[in-house]
């Protein structure tokens, strides 16, 4: 009898634990019916090499845009990696602070534009907002409706009083998956330097009156100018976490508007591209040109005939001075030869100021009907020409003809000719040519059509690596046509 007891107790037991386990299931679980939370999937994104390079507010819708440089409110994103980066999955997140109209501060990211698209190696992605597109007379930076990548709409901006980016303490942050911003900085969520999850990237700056600075950035502080007529824009793509250092004010404003707005020619420059912009690169140089300071920045061989379809007016030489200090040329030469061929030589007069060209044009030759003109410059090198299938030019701090093919490596160890401080090389494009004289390795692309020219003034000894081929049939003149001391200091 004790022992049929005992069995009734303990199934008495064992069923009623059963049952709390059931209700408490049930209770954890959602209904049949109803889904769980979404999941942020941010963490299983592949990690792409993309950064912010420039951001640009015109101001929140209702505010006014009469005098506004821009067109549009933008963000220019740029693919940094050597692979195609993917933005399924990832996000843009736009914020700002202040102090509203009753002296109250406020905070807020406001939007949140999931990406999509894909970016090629060393191209541009440019978003576009859509909202405060009213035309403004003074833009001088235009986008055109087709012009960017992926349009941020007005729908997409939670608070309905600050549509669109805001011309004061800016904040732009990418980021690896979608989930809302709930911090002021993401950069630094806890004040001992955590970056939120999923964190990529971000750009800020603190508005041209410094009432109330950006409370979010990278590093000790953010660049303070903005306006709406002033982007942020990095320096050559730099991101070394420094938020102040890293990026340059640009007033877009044309200098006829304003004493400090662009030129025509850093408007080219400077500009927000998009991915039919095609690669480009703005990468710091590995190192700053040569000691002395005065590096060859672009060459270009057109040939020995007249009028035979050459893109440009003159072959040319472009000199740049990347140094602080004046450089006297008195003492230097300009040599220059084909494959194979005897040296000539230019002795070099006057003076190139600090972050100035100094151009030098041959006469002999030259196209009237060409796409590049030249109408200025500081040096002619009278009855030689360039040939437009193999060049070699070298600048030395010497008056000696050279009497070595390759001055950058005179015995195969090395050694340099005397005097040595810059030389770039190239080979035509026929399949057969070369060229004997170059820096680590070149380029088999030059025709009557083509210059080789340093991509940023990178100058590491490598004439390949540091320079690209530009055909002035078809490339950005204001961009990259060679300049002479008249077009004033140019720091990129």
């Amino acid at each position: 009898m004790k022992t049929r007891r005992k069995s009734f107790f303990y199934m008495g037991v064992l069923i009623a634990l059963a049952s709390a386990f059931i209700l408490s299931a049930c209770i954890a679980s959602p209904p049949p019916d109803v889904d769980p939370e979404p999941e942020d999937k941010g963490s299983s994104l592949p990690v792409i090499s993309v950064v912010i390079n420039q951001i640009y507010g015109r101001g929140f819708e209702g505010v006014g845009l009469g005098d506004t440089a821009g067109s549009h409110s933008f963000v220019e994103l740029y693919n940094t990696g050597t692979a195609e980066a993917d933005l399924t999955g990832y996000a843009l997140h736009a914020g700002a602070n202040g102090i509203d109209e009753n002296g109250n501060p406020w905070t807020a990211w406001n939007s949140a534009l999931a990406l999509s698209g894909k970016i090629p190696a060393k191209h541009s992605f440019l978003v576009a907002v859509t909202a405060n597109t009213v035309p403004s007379e003074t833009a001088n930076l235009t986008i055109a409706a087709d012009g960017y990548d992926l349009a941020w709409p007005m729908s997409a901006f939670t608070d309905a009083d600050r549509v669109g980016l805001c011309n004061k303490n800016l904040k732009i942050c990418l980021t690896r998956g979608t989930g809302a911003l709930a911090v002021k900085n993401p950069f630094d969520a806890d004040g001992a330097g955590k970056k939120v999850d999923g964190y990529v990237d971000m750009l800020s700056v603190s508005g041209n009156d410094s009432t109330v600075l950006v409370d979010a950035y990278e590093g000790g502080g953010a660049a303070a100018g903005q306006s709406k007529q002033k982007a942020v824009r990095r320096v050559w793509l730099a991101d070394t976490d420094e938020s102040a250092s890293d990026v340059r004010i640009v007033d877009y404003r044309s200098r006829e508007q304003n004493s400090g707005g662009v030129s025509d020619i850093e408007l080219a420059l400077y500009r927000p591209r998009s991915l039919k912009d095609g690669a480009w690169y703005g990468a710091e140089p590995a190192e700053q040109p040569s000691a002395q300071g005065l590096i060859i920045n672009q060459i270009m061989g057109i040939g020995t005939k007249n009028n035979d379809g050459q893109s440009a007016s003159h072959s040319f030489v472009e000199l740049y001075n990347g140094s602080d200090e004046a450089i006297d040329l008195s003492g230097y030469t300009v040599q220059a030869a084909a494959n194979g061929t005897a040296w000539m030589s230019l002795a070099l007069s006057g003076t190139v100021l600090p972050k100035h060209f100094f151009l030098i044009v041959l006469t002999k030759t030259g196209n009237a009907e060409a796409r590049l003109v030249l109408t200025e410059w500081d040096l002619a090198w009278e009855d030689v020409s360039f040939p437009n299938k193999g060049l070699k030019v070298v600048l030395l701090n010497a008056d000696a003809l050279l009497a070595v093919e390759n001055p950058f490596d005179t015995d195969g160890s090395g050694t340099r000719a005397p005097g040595y401080v810059d030389m770039i090389g190239v080979a035509g494009n026929d399949p057969d040519s070369t060229i004997d004289g170059f820096e680590g390795a070149y380029w088999a692309e030059q025709s009557k059509q083509k210059s080789v020219r340093r991509k940023n003034f990178a100058d590491t000894d490598d004439n390949r690596e540091d320079t690209e081929v530009v055909d002035f049939r078809t490339a950005e003149l204001d961009v990259y046509r060679p300049r002479s001391l008249s077009d004033g200091a140019w720091n990129g």
